[in-house]
């Protein structure tokens, strides 16, 4: 029999759908599994990681990876998801700009400030 196991989830602006395709890429954010047997995920922004707090920091090599780095940066899934939505619900900036401030401007009805 097949099991199939979610591992890893994207979430999304909710004006992903005006963006450009390389625009999508830099406001997502990714919940991945990272530990199948303890359950534990990472949320990535690209090849970055979320602490608990929402902060973006680098991800050592595995080898690297402290269990205090851990303990900051992996997550139940749940924990993952709202910390995955909280930062997308933060509208981060690319440039200066937000998601919307990117979707208006792919917009010839809006006029961008």
């Amino acid at each position: 029999m097949t099991v199939v196991i979610p591992t890893k989830y994207t979430y999304l602006p909710d004006c992903w759908r005006d963006l450009e395709p390389v625009l999508i890429s830099l406001f997502s954010v990714n919940v991945e599994l990272t530990n199948y047997q303890d359950d534990r995920w990472a949320v990535r922004v690209g090849p970055q990681c979320l602490d608990e707090h929402g902060n973006i920091d680098m991800e050592p090599i595995p080898s690297s990876r402290s269990d205090e780095w851990l303990a900051k940066h992996r997550f139940s899934a749940v924990g993952a998801a709202k910390i995955a939505m909280a930062y997308v619900d933060s509208e981060p900036t690319v440039n200066g700009r937000t998601a919307r401030d990117y979707a208006a401007m792919a917009s010839p009805e809006t006029e961008v400030k």
